[in-house]
């Protein structure tokens, strides 16, 4: 393995790491009792009013005592005439038995006509539990492998968090920290110079041999392999543009900056490399489902010593009110390597 290869493994753990710690975000959010009474206060709810069928029993009952009253004064009165002619002018409308709605009915109405309700009021409506990230607040936590494409590099491991915060309705801001770990062999083809003593006779010029020696120096190639282990501590801020903000298929693009520290040890020798770079790219956030959502991305990575194009995909299931797990996975195409990793979220 060269120094040109060794160069390649260190950036392709900067690969690594900013996968590990860009793939995204989350939200889920709970029911707005204001948006109901704002809806109401508009008109775009229809909800039984005080005119209606319910209030009509009640009427219909006090008109009957006041009836009855009436009766018992004339009959004090001792006027039995006035009230057979005092019947015919006060009307005696049938009851008419209606079901009244009950309390818990007029709720249900009330949830079920809220989302077309707050659509005519132009209000947004929250009462229904959604699927999205980009455009909520969240907080988000992964650990995953790193699986590079050089076999003399065990597995490694990697662990990311980051926060997800809308800053305007097309506007998300994503800041992430992430660390990762690997482990390997780093074999090169050395020079190496070894001494010697070199014996040779010198003769006179009548003939006689004399026994000489001198040191000679030289060298030899050969393949040393040493271990070698990398740590990788990274920062990203990223910023995120939406195009259908709380759409089913939202497509976005995305650019920011990374800083990363490595340490790296082979043998007894160390050295910490620092770098920083950009990155930037586009995709699309699907809710494919209530309760799931779908991010397919290609981000493009550029730095000192490091540039690569990366395909990613991120999987969300809403398992609880604003609790989520996620899958995620990446594809380096310069490295040919891989990570996935799994993770939670939540919305706040």
């Amino acid at each position: 393995m060269t120094h040109k290869r060794l160069t390649r493994i260190i950036s392709a753990t900067i690969i690594f790491t900013l996968a590990a710690t860009t793939t995204f975000y989350a939200e889920s959010v709970s029911g707005q009792v204001d948006v109901i009474a704002d809806s109401i206060e508009k008109g775009a709810l229809d909800l039984p009013s005080r005119d209606d069928d319910t209030s009509q029993p009640v009427a219909v009952v006090l008109e009957e005592e006041r009836l009855h009253l009436e009766e018992e004064r004339l009959r004090k009165e001792g006027k039995e005439n006035a009230l057979t002619e005092g019947d015919a002018a006060i009307p005696h409308e049938p009851v008419e038995e209606k079901d009244e709605k009950s309390l818990s009915e007029l709720v249900q109405q009330a949830v079920d006509s809220a989302e077309a309700a707050s659509e005519a009021a132009g209000v947004e409506y929250y009462g229904k539990e959604r699927t999205g990230m980009l455009g909520n607040k969240l907080w988000y936590a992964d650990i995953g492998a790193l699986v590079p494409d050089d076999s003399d590099f065990d597995v490694g491991f990697a662990i990311s968090s980051g926060f997800n915060i809308p800053i305007s309705k097309h506007f998300d801001f994503n800041l992430g920290l992430g660390y990762s770990h690997q482990e390997g062999t780093y074999g090169a083809l050395e020079k190496n110079y070894y001494t010697y003593t070199d014996y040779y006779y010198t003769y006179s010029w009548w003939g006689w041999p004399t026994l000489r020696s001198r040191q000679v120096t030289d060298y030899e190639y050969r393949w040393v392999t040493y271990d070698i282990e990398i740590d990788t501590l990274s920062f990203l801020a990223d910023l995120y543009f939406s195009f259908r903000p709380d759409k089913r298929f939202n497509p976005f693009v995305h650019g920011g900056g990374f800083y990363l520290d490595q340490d790296i040890s082979i043998a007894s020798y160390g050295a910490s490399v620092s770098s920083a770079g950009l990155i930037f790219g586009a995709g699309a956030e699907m809710k494919t489902s209530d309760k799931t959502t779908c991010v397919l991305s290609v981000s493009r990575v550029e730095a000192d010593d490091a540039e690569d194009t990366s395909i990613s995909g991120l999987f969300a299931y809403w398992y609880a009110h604003n609790h989520a797990m996620r899958f995620s996975a990446s594809y380096s195409t310069e490295y040919e390597s891989y990570t996935a990793s799994l993770g939670w979220m939540y919305g706040y």
